[in-house]
C-alpha cells in the first residue's frame, strides 16, 4: 500500500498568528524605541516563517507520491505477467520456442523466427496450441513443448487420427469450425472460432485451426524413432 504522505501545514498556521500576536504586543508599547523593536521583531519571526514555508516544501517533496507507487506497481505487475524465462527449444521449421514460466501450472511461449515473434502460447487452464504454415506446437501447463508437421486433413468432412481417434470436422463459417472427437465411450468438443484449439485425448494432440484443418500428434510414437 502507498505510504501516506501529511502535509506539515500546523507550522506555519502557528508561525502567522505568532506574527499577528508580536505586532499586537509591539503597538500597545508607547516607548520611544517601539518602533525599532517591532521592526526588529517582525523582522525575526518573518524570517522564521519563511524558514518553516522552506522546510514545508522540502517535506512534501521527500518520499515517493501515490502516483508514483501505482506507476511502480503497474511495472511490477507487467514484468510477472511476462514470466520467468525457462528454455529455448528449437522447433522443426528451424524457428525457436522461448518458454517462460509464470505462475504454478502456467507457462508462456514465444514462437521466434527470423522476422520476429510468430505467435504465443499460453497454457494455465488447459494445453495451447497453435499452427504456423504447416507447423503444430502445443504447450502444457507444466511446461512441456510439443511440435511437428504435418499437412493435416481439411474439413469438413471426418477423419480417423492418431490413437484411433475418430474426428468429425464441421464448418460453420469461414473462421468457425468444429470437430467431434469420440472413441468408445469418450467424447470431446473442440471449437476454433477466430483462433486455432488443441484437445489432449489420452495422450494424443489434437489440433484444429481457424481454416478447418486438423492434424494430430502421439508423443510417444516420436520418443520411439
Amino acid at each position: 500500500m502507498p505510504r501516506q504522505l501529511t502535509r506539515r501545514t500546523t507550522r506555519s498556521a502557528a508561525l502567522t498568528a505568532g506574527v499577528l500576536a508580536a505586532t499586537l504586543a509591539l503597538a500597545a508599547c508607547g516607548s520611544d524605541d517601539s518602533a525599532d523593536d517591532d521592526a526588529q521583531a517582525t523582522e525575526t519571526v518573518a524570517s522564521e516563517t519563511e524558514t518553516g514555508t522552506e522546510d514545508d516544501t522540502t517535506s512534501e517533496q521527500e518520499g515517493p507520491t501515490e502516483d508514483d507507487a501505482a506507476d511502480a506497481g503497474g511495472v511490477a505487475e507487467e514484468s510477472g505477467e511476462d514470466g520467468e524465462f525457462d528454455r529455448t527449444e528449437e522447433l522443426p521449421d528451424g524457428s525457436a520456442a522461448d518458454i517462460y514460466e509464470i505462475d504454478f501450472q502456467t507457462y508462456r511461449a514465444e514462437i521466434v523466427g527470423e522476422d520476429g515473434v510468430l505467435g504465443t502460447l499460453r497454457a494455465d487452464d488447459g494445453v495451447d496450441g497453435i499452427e504456423l504454415n504447416a507447423m503444430y506446437v502445443v504447450l502444457e501447463t507444466d511446461g512441456s513443448l510439443h511440435a511437428w508437421t504435418d499437412a493435416g486433413e481439411q474439413g469438413p468432412g471426418t477423419f480417423t487420427v492418431d490413437g484411433g481417434w475418430e474426428v468429425e470436422v464441421t464448418h460453420h463459417d469461414d473462421t468457425h469450425w468444429e470437430a467431434k472427437v469420440s472413441g468408445g465411450e469418450a467424447e470431446d468438443t473442440i471449437t476454433a472460432n477466430g483462433e486455432d484449439a488443441v484437445a489432449h485425448a489420452n495422450g494424443i494432440y489434437i489440433v484444429l485451426t481457424w481454416a478447418g484443418v486438423v492434424s494430430s500428434h502421439d508423443p510417444e510414437a516420436e520418443s520411439t524413432e
